[in-house]
């Protein structure tokens, strides 16, 4: 199974999240490390997609539903595929059946499943009318990214995106639900609630809800229900992260923010016009 950083275990523990591991940037050294190394990163990065794009996938889990097992694809995958393959490679990860072609020796399947038959090779693509939503929130985090880091000073050296999205459907949809009923635009004003209201009753609500959010976990260990995020972008492995007055942008990462954006934008396209067939050949 794909390792998720040990900070984020306690964010998904969540047996049917599929998640996506990208390395940003142009140069994967240090400044300050041997000529060998450079040398030798160097000569990875232009192996790769890395030293074109900014990007290189290193390797993703997908959850088939079906089979209640994770589809795995490992860090070969990204570092064989070349530039003009990108789309098909990071389409694997969002919707399987327009991905790249890719046959581990091995499916790898989750703890919590028997192990998974061949057919799961191809997970069961999520419902386009929920990934679509997905995606669109990820472009607006990876743009906010993107507008942040144009203006800081800094070097990041094999900093990466970690991507999570819930694979199961049911519990996407769920997910998806609680989170724009929690979002402040849907939450009502006081008066649309009938006026200020009581002091002493918000108080009161207010103490429900924390109560409510003390344990996130079952007795399995699994996130409870009403924790589970529909998907969640983050930034990762800072162990070679600098402040860098006097010295611009570091415009490496951000090409691999912008390359990551542009993947991201030309397969929600490809979905959203499926969509519009699909409805089409559904009316006619």
């Amino acid at each position: 199974m794909l390792e998720v950083p040990r900070l984020l275990v306690q964010w998904y523990i969540v047996p049917s999240y599929n998640v996506l591991d990208i390395k940003l940037g142009t140069q994967l050294y240090d400044e300050d490390a041997s000529e060998e190394k450079k040398l030798r990163m160097d000569e990875a990065a232009k192996a790769t997609t890395s030293a074109a794009t900014g990007v290189r996938l290193t390797g993703f889990q997908v959850w088939d539903d079906a089979s209640k097992a994770y589809v795995v694809t490992p860090k070969d995958f990204g570092k064989a595929i070349t530039v003009p393959e990108l789309s098909s490679g990071i389409a694997r990860f969002f919707y399987p059946p327009l991905g790249a072609a890719y046959t581990p020796p091995t499916p790898v399947v989750s703890t919590h499943a028997a192990a998974a038959p061949r057919a799961a090779i191809v997970p069961t693509p999520l419902p386009l009318e929920l990934l679509v939503p997905v995606l669109n929130g990820v472009l607006a985090r990876l743009q906010e990214l993107l507008r942040l880091l144009d203006v800081t000073e800094i070097r990041i050296r094999g900093g990466s995106l970690l991507l999570v999205i819930e694979g199961d459907a049911k519990a996407l949809r769920e997910a998806g639900a609680r989170s724009e009923e929690s979002s402040p635009s849907a939450r009502p004003s006081k008066q649309d609630r009938g006026g200020e209201g009581d002091v002493g009753d918000t108080e009161e609500e207010e103490d429900e809800s924390e109560t409510e959010s003390v344990s996130t976990t079952d007795g399995e260990g699994n996130a409870k229900a009403h924790t589970r995020l529909p998907w969640d972008l983050r930034l990762i492995d800072f162990a070679h992260v600098r402040a860098a007055p006097g010295e611009g942008k570091d415009e490496g990462f951000l090409k691999g923010i912008k390359t990551t954006v542009r993947l991201i934008e030309d397969l929600k396209d490809r979905l959203e016009m499926e969509m519009e067939e699909t409805t089409t050949r559904d009316i006619s």
